[in-house]
């Protein structure tokens, strides 16, 4: 692709969000589409990212909607109703 998160080295600016971020993170390697984000940019983004609120989708890979759709929906619920 060229300009994946591992390529790119866009660390030093997650510090400057300061908006709410929700990362929806499928973590099953075995999905028929896996999600390719790597520990270390899960890493990274914990660390810079100030208040990020992960949430992890252990029988997802790539496709969270299609595949854990009612947590997905659920998940989505729950962090806009922190925002109001």
């Amino acid at each position: 692709m060229g300009n994946d998160a591992d390529e790119v080295d866009f660390s030093e600016q997650l510090s400057k969000l300061h908006i709410p971020v929700a990362l929806f993170a499928g973590r099953n390697a075995a999905a028929k589409i896996p999600s390719d984000i790597s520990e270390e940019t899960l890493k990274i983004y914990k660390e810079s990212i100030p208040g990020l609120n992960v949430i992890e989708f252990q029988n997802s890979g790539h496709m969270i909607p299609d595949e854990e759709q009612q947590k997905y929906i659920e998940e989505i619920g729950l962090f806009l109703k922190k925002l109001v």
